[in-house]
């Protein structure tokens, strides 16, 4: 849940929001992580689990899609040597 690979994510639901005015109050990085997102490995795996909650079908594909892209990126970037 780094904002350092899931920030342009944020920014990009914060954005969709913005441009179908939807309203969220004092929307922050932090609370989105906490109240829309939740990440965790597969047991004894290092697979990566992500489970994204809204009630918008369209915006929930597309963020999953951003997010493993952005994770793809970051693990290919993070093990190089």
């Amino acid at each position: 849940t780094s904002p350092s690979v899931l920030m342009p994510v944020f920014n990009y639901v914060k954005t969709y929001y913005e441009n179908n005015d939807i309203k969220k109050n004092n929307f922050t990085f932090k609370k989105w992580v906490n109240k829309e997102l939740n990440t965790s490995f597969a047991s004894d795996t290092n697979i990566l689990q992500i489970f994204y909650k809204n009630s918008d079908k369209d915006l929930i594909l597309d963020v999953l899609q951003l997010i493993s892209s952005k994770y793809q990126n970051y693990s290919r970037g993070c093990c190089l040597i």
